[in-house]
């Protein structure tokens, strides 16, 4: 045989049966229904989900998320969530050095307070194109705004980096990204009007969502928080 010769292709090469051709067939439609199940179940797939806590209707938790802390003062509450993750022998554990953490601290503001924060909260947004109104982070850190923060207020417990008005699914909040003074870790912490809907001439009462983790570990676990953010539902 030459070089540019092809090769002789065998001639007593079985051919499949019509029951063969059936029962692969057959394989693919059961694998086909299988492929679609998983795929449904994971767009399906949800963590923990928070309903009626002050402002929030409902929101959803990351897969992989659990419940912590809960307590309830009656006045005051915080509520906390925390991912799982893999200890040294493979176990899923909780990471509690990461966590969300639903707040309201039983106090409103003072009418100073009250009247600056409102200001800051109802002045136009540009978050409609991913840029939200700026605020100062020296602002925060003086009178009265820095009560806003709460005890985050102080240059000697937190240090903001950056600030914003940002609408979150609709609702405007005062979002602030920064870090503890004495500890390696990050923060990033959102202010709402829990009031907006019907205020009355009492200070504003402010209802605080905080994502916070060691500084290694924030950007890996900020992706996850947006996302529960993302799927907040607004009491009207």
């Amino acid at each position: 045989m030459g070089p540019f010769d092809a090769p002789k292709i065998a001639e007593n090469i079985p051919s499949s049966s019509s029951a063969e051709i059936q029962k692969m067939q057959a394989s693919n439609g059961m694998l086909d229904e299988i492929f679609a199940l998983k795929d449904k179940t994971a767009k399906t797939q949800k963590g923990p989900e928070i309903s009626d806590l002050g402002r929030i209707a409902q929101m959803s938790m990351p897969v992989g998320w659990t419940a912590g802390n809960d307590v309830n003062r009656g006045t005051s509450y915080a509520k906390e969530f925390h991912p799982k993750t893999q200890n040294a022998a493979g176990e899923a554990v909780e990471n509690k050095d990461v966590q969300m953490v639903f707040s309201y601290r039983g106090n409103r503001l003072s009418d100073d307070a009250s009247k600056a924060f409102r200001e800051l909260i109802d002045s136009p947004s540009k978050s409609t194109d991913g840029k939200g109104q700026p605020v100062t982070v020296l602002d925060l850190q003086r009178t009265p705004l820095n009560e806003v923060l709460g005890e985050r207020g102080s240059a000697a417990v937190f240090t903001p980096a950056f600030a914003e008005i940002q609408k979150i699914n609709g609702e405007p909040a005062l979002v602030v990204v920064g870090k503890y003074a004495k500890y390696d870790v990050k923060a990033k912490l959102i202010y709402i009007d829990a009031d907006r809907n019907n205020r009355t001439a009492y200070g504003a009462p402010v209802q605080e969502i905080a994502f916070m983790a060691p500084s290694d570990q924030f950007y890996k676990y900020s992706t996850q928080a947006n996302k529960a953010l993302n799927s907040v539902e607004w009491q009207h």
